[in-house]
């Protein structure tokens, strides 16, 4: 919502104390971005925001009472056919008795800025008229992040995350005092619950570019704070990986990972609009599955240390896959994750070798697709897109240390090899994921047996012989359930 679309809410309220907007909505419309989210301050907030629900015809919630916040939802439709966008006004209790002294209570300089709204028939705002006591407006030009004063985490942990999280939205640098300080007090991050902490983790790794800013939240030693399970990575096959072991290659592959994201028509033209289609589908509401699979790339493999082998100067991690998907389990739950997404995470993870045993056939059977996406569903795709990264993060390690006795990764191939199993996927989707000809309850019938396990294995050898088109009519799928049950094997 632009400045002036804001400001017109307010025409026609009349309220004894001046109400202000500050922070992320001032700092917007000096960038000239639209928003969505609007706070503001004033004395008596609870009144005003009342004022305003009426006025506007919207719905008032109370966000936080000990804190006296207080939230008005505008829907504004453009079309019938669309969904309307959503407008979030927050009005919380001025605090410190000023403008001034609230500010000064705020994060970051380029968020501790005010405008006073005043109704007026000219709705415009000049630089003259934002209060900006720490020099918000200067940091904002030369795209800074820095630390309104020394007790901001003290006051709030959690902003040492979202110093990170703003850096990434905006593509601001963090100044060196402000980040010194994280280093300094990262542990205080602990007292702040999880739940925010996923929320703005999520937030970050929803930006481009994100890989850079889990690397600085590392090293400035937040991350190991949250997941303490990365210390044991640094140390894991540095024979092979260099220093700081997989740990390295996981960042390294993410950033690959967001490259491929970003510009999959390059790495697979044919079809990246359908891809692109799916990798915006949500998980749950507002996170889409392109985000969860770098979660999932963070975490494939945690297992790693624990299972590290030396065969001569070559590191093996035989199981790694079942391992890292335990770890994800333990550390997504512990940050709050849901239910969903921890079950997506956990099913790329667990499967995330696959694509590259099936790239290795050479020759991909029918079978073996079907098997694939039978297991996987909806993480197919995502963990095959998945693997086009971790073959070209591994391929560069094996270049850089070329003089070790390490098998050879050639990532064209296997990124040919994706290429073709999606091709197959989109044109053979029938076959692939074939619909059932029969169904349990005819098979107990026809045959006269119990339900239980039996039947489900018979409904799973009938649909891969469905995908191998060994079985392709209701008759034919009788006939080799019958097959089934007189065999040797029944």
């Amino acid at each position: 919502m632009s400045v002036a679309g804001i400001l017109n809410k307010f025409k026609n309220i009349k309220h004894p104390h001046k109400p202000y907007l500050v922070g992320g909505v001032v700092r917007d419309i000096l960038l000239q971005r639209n928003t969505k989210d609007i706070d503001l301050v004033c004395k008596n907030a609870r009144s005003l925001a009342k004022k305003f629900a009426k006025s506007t015809g919207s719905s008032f919630f109370v966000l936080d009472e000990e804190n006296k916040i207080y939230r008005v939802v505008i829907k504004l439709r453009t079309t019938n056919d669309e969904p309307p966008t959503i407008y979030d006004y927050d009005f919380a209790e001025m605090r410190g008795g000023s403008i001034a002294a609230d500010l000064a209570l705020r994060d970051f300089t380029i968020d501790a800025m005010a405008l006073e709204i005043v109704a007026s028939s000219r709705l415009q705002v000049a630089s003259k008229s934002i209060i900006d006591p720490f020099g918000g407006q200067k940091d904002l030009k030369n795209k800074i992040i820095r630390m309104v004063g020394k007790d901001i985490y003290k006051d709030d942990p959690l902003r040492m995350m979202r110093a990170f999280r703003l850096a990434a939205v905006l593509g601001f640098k963090i100044e060196n005092n402000t980040l010194a300080l994280i280093s300094h007090q990262a542990r205080l991050i602990k007292k702040v619950s999880l739940e925010r902490v996923r929320e703005e983790l999520i937030k970050i790794l929803s930006c481009p570019g994100s890989t850079a800013y889990i690397r600085a939240m590392d090293q400035h030693e937040l991350l190991a704070v949250l997941i303490p399970e990365i210390k044991k990575l640094k140390t894991a096959a540095r024979n092979f990986y260099g220093s700081d072991g997989v740990w390295r290659h996981t960042l390294s592959g993410m950033e690959y990972l967001e490259t491929i994201i970003l510009k999959i028509n390059k790495y697979i033209p044919r079809y990246a609009l359908k891809i692109n289609q799916h990798m915006n589908t949500l998980v749950i509401a507002d996170v889409p599955r392109w985000v969860i699979l770098k979660m999932a790339y963070l975490l494939h493999d945690f297992g790693k240390p624990d299972t590290e082998t030396k065969e001569g100067k070559r590191s093996r991690f035989f199981g790694h896959e079942l391992a890292s998907a335990l770890y994800a389990d333990k550390i997504l739950t512990r940050l709050h994750f849901s239910n969903k997404e921890i079950h997506t995470i956990k099913n790329i993870i667990m499967n995330h070798m696959r694509p590259g045993n099936l790239s290795a056939l050479g020759k991909i059977s029918d079978k073996a697709i079907y098997r694939y996406f039978r297991d996987l569903k909806e993480e197919g795709l995502d963990t095959l897109v998945l693997s086009i990264a971790d073959a070209y993060t591994t391929e560069e390690t094996v270049i850089s240390r070329k003089k070790q006795d390490i098998y050879p990764v050639d990532a064209r191939q296997h990124l040919n090899r994706v290429r073709a199993i999606i091709k197959r996927y989109y044109t053979q989707h029938r076959q692939i994921v074939p619909k059932n000809l029969l169904n349990g309850h005819e098979i107990m019938s026809r045959f006269k047996i119990t339900e239980g396990p039996l039947i489900g294995k018979m409904i799973n050898s009938l649909k891969e012989a469905q995908a191998q088109k060994l079985v392709t009519t209701k008759a034919q799928a009788y006939e080799y359930c019958n097959k089934l049950l007189t065999s040797d094997e029944k």
